[in-house]
Formats: structure tokens, C-alpha cells, sequence
């Protein structure tokens, strides 16, 4: 909420010192097409980690409410892990109902991704729907330029 109102008022701000409403609108077109290259190069590593990691057989403990977003945890061999997205948090009792199921797994020292269903479908989705919408915003912005 206060980045919406920052906004509004860097707006307003611009508006009083003369730019031109275009001129604007250019400017917050620019920026939602930076925020879509990041989000493609986001899932495109998330996809990177998708088909490196190896599948494996975990058991669901709970989700873990200490985290902002929460987070599924889930046991591999002896030790637990924290799934690498968010847990989802209306559908929770559909989704996390199983206690083992298959996670796609991959880890260099300390550093580990984990991925589960609910995961691998938002990362798959996620990186051609994003690139998708940065193509088609830049060629929407070409046309003014």
C-alpha cells in the first residue's frame, strides 16, 4: 500500500513540474517491462534448477508460519528443508494433504532448491507467461517509440 502511495504522489509531483502525461505513462511502461525481465530471468533459473534437480521422495511435516509467506517443510532422508516458494495460502488443505510425495531436489553444500507439485507448476507456468507478457509489452512500446 505505501508503494502505491509513493507512486501517486511521485506522479502528482511530476504532473506539477510540467511533464507531460505521455511522457509519464512512457515511464511506468518502461518499469512494469523491467519488473517482467525479472520475473522471466526469476522462473527461467527456477526452471534451470527444475530440470538439474533429481526427483526424490519426501515426507510433508507442516508449513512453517514463522517465515512471512510460510513456507511447506519437508523431510528428505534425515534432514528438513523449506520448500523454495511460498506456500500457497487458501488452498493449503489441497494441496499439502499428502504426507510423502515426489519434490524435485537439488543441493551444492548448504545451498539447496526444493520444489514440489505446487512449485514446479507455478515455475513452469510462470516462465513462458512472463516472457510472453515482457514480448508483447516491448512490442507494444516499440510502436511509440
Amino acid at each position: 500500500m505505501e508503494i502505491l502511495i509513493a507512486a501517486l504522489v511521485i506522479i502528482v509531483l511530476l504532473l506539477i513540474l510540467g511533464i507531460s502525461t505521455g511522457l509519464i505513462v512512457q515511464g511506468i511502461l518502461l518499469i512494469m517491462e523491467i519488473l517482467l525481465l525479472l520475473m522471466t530471468v526469476f522462473f527461467m533459473v527456477s526452471a534451470v534448477f527444475l530440470l538439474i534437480g533429481k526427483s526424490r521422495e519426501a515426507e510433508f511435516l507442516r508449513i512453517d508460519k514463522t517465515a512471512k509467506m510460510g513456507a511447506a517443510i519437508y523431510r528428505i532422508g534425515d534432514a528438513e528443508y523449506r520448500n523454495t516458494y511460498p506456500a500457497e495460502g487458501i488452498l493449503q488443505n489441497l494441496i499439502y494433504r499428502k504426507k510423502t510425495c515426489k519434490v524435485r531436489f537439488w543441493q551444492h553444500g548448504k545451498f539447496y532448491v526444493l520444489f514440489d507439485r505446487y512449485s514446479i507448476i507455478c515455475a513452469a507456468l510462470g516462465f513462458p507467461l512472463s516472457a510472453l507478457g515482457a514480448a508483447l509489452l516491448g512490442m507494444f512500446m516499440i510502436q511509440f517509440l
